[in-house]
């Protein structure tokens, strides 16, 4: 199972593939990670910025098993991408996209 709850106030989101379970999390695989943030102020650039690095580390953690790096890039992505999307803060989808457009910006 993996498990992967981005925890401030009532918030919870997870994972590839989810099902939702009664508790308000998404389950998947054997594994879970809680990741609580209400010290982040997620109301800047900034604060969104380090959101997002920090679900990518804990995305990391649950995908290490994979074993092909492709894969494992691909299951941090997939888990960070389902999170955003179903997250019930919408600042880990705005950390996604600010990334992507300063990515574009700098070519």
């Amino acid at each position: 199972m993996i498990r992967l709850a981005l925890v401030s106030a009532a918030t919870l989101a997870s994972v590839i593939t989810p099902a939702f379970a009664k508790d308000g999390s998404w389950v998947v695989g054997n594994d879970q990670v809680h990741l609580i943030y209400s010290h982040i102020d997620t109301g800047t650039a900034a604060g969104r910025a380090l959101l997002l690095a920090k679900v990518e580390q804990a995305a990391g953690k649950l995908c290490e098993d994979r074993k092909l790096a492709a894969d494992e890039r691909e299951c941090v992505r997939s888990v960070v991408a389902d999170a955003a999307a179903k997250s019930s803060s919408k600042a880990l989808a705005l950390a996604l996209t600010e990334r992507n457009e300063t990515a574009l910006a700098g070519r």
